[in-house]
């Protein structure tokens, strides 16, 4: 990223792959499967414009996704129950996977593997 003549990247997506990383197993899945073109930013998880990759509730819920929902944090507090049911049922489609742009650069390695891919080291 550097070697294309950028003096700083944000890459936190990337990070939620590695190996240490806590995240649900799901979402770690859905990211590393993921490519850019499944990612859209939306409103109905949390009541603030943030990036994810589509799910379901997302698609079905599409046509409300607009700056009428309810704000941050009542829309969050909202979604709470509908997202921790997600993850204890195992359906990440009702879960809020929120991931970056360059969600299709993301591997399953270790966090100093990608301190060093991302340095250009070998």
């Amino acid at each position: 990223m550097l070697d294309n003549g950028a003096d700083m990247v944000a890459v936190g997506t990337a990070f939620l792959t590695t190996y240490e990383s806590p995240i649900n197993p799901l979402w770690k899945k859905r990211l590393l499967s993921a490519t850019g073109n499944d990612t859209r930013l939306t409103r109905l998880y949390s009541g603030k414009w943030a990036r994810g990759v589509v799910t379901g509730y997302m698609q079905d819920f599409a046509q409300l996704d607009n700056d009428d929902l309810p704000n941050y944090p009542t829309l969050n507090a909202m979604t709470k129950s509908l997202r921790a049911h997600g993850a204890t049922t195992q359906n990440s489609e009702l879960m809020s996977l929120w991931s970056g742009v360059g969600v299709a650069d993301c591997r399953d390695e270790s966090m100093s593997e990608l301190v060093a891919r991302l340095a250009g080291m070998p």
